[in-house]
């Protein structure tokens, strides 16, 4: 069986409300997930399992025995944990008590040990895009983002500014069905992308009064 060909993931983006995050473990990989949520949240707790391990800014971070893990979890009672660096037996066992606890657990390079992945995310304003190999190879998927982020245009927040404000105008005036309502937002942003900006009054109206004799 092929890595992801047994997984289903939901394509969603949680509201992060300083949701505890525990990572365990230690070395380069579990650093780079520490500074990745870090742009995210604000309560990141670090259980280090290297007395050797540099420190991390904005981390709490506690040095602990691997094989204490369970202590600290349940006194922290994380909404998520990520680990990396243990040995595959207390990897295993950190799974397993995740599992049946309820918590989401991400487990470095081993996709058999998690119940969420961490795609790559690309960023521009407001505009956020996110791509997962499915745990099969994730420069892949990083080495993609950065061509798909070149063409993201400059002004996209500029544009997803005026679809904001006028998506509530054109719902009201036009009472569209959703088939309609899809495919007017779907020519909307097509023409846009076009211009690389938004639309001028005149250029809406033009739409308003295609849909409306529809």
């Amino acid at each position: 069986m092929k890595i992801g060909d047994n997984m289903n993931y939901i394509p969603i983006y949680l509201i992060e409300n300083n949701q505890k995050i525990v990572l365990i473990g230690q070395g380069k990989p579990i650093l780079d997930k520490i500074e990745k949520f870090q742009a995210f949240s604000n309560s990141l707790i670090f259980l280090c399992t290297n007395q050797h391990q540099e420190k991390v800014a904005q981390c709490e971070m506690i040095l602990i025995d691997e094989s204490k893990w369970k202590q600290y979890v349940e006194a922290f009672s994380p909404r998520f944990i990520i680990q990396s660096g243990v040995s595959s037996s207390i990897a295993k066992q950190i799974y397993d008590y995740c599992m049946k606890s309820q918590i989401e657990i991400n487990t470095v390079d081993q996709p058999s040990l998690c119940s969420f992945i961490m795609p790559v995310i690309f960023e521009k304003g407001k505009f956020k895009l996110a791509m997962s190999s499915s745990g099969a190879s994730p420069m892949m998927a990083k080495l993609l983002m950065q061509n798909i982020g070149e063409v993201i245009p400059d002004s996209i927040d500029v544009m997803l500014d005026w679809l904001c404000e006028v998506r509530p105008y054109l719902k009201e005036t036009l009472k569209l069905d959703f088939p309609e309502w899809k495919m007017l937002q779907k020519e909307l942003c097509m023409y846009m992308l076009k211009l690389n900006r938004p639309l001028t009054t005149e250029e809406l109206n033009v739409f308003i009064k295609r849909y409306q004799k529809q």
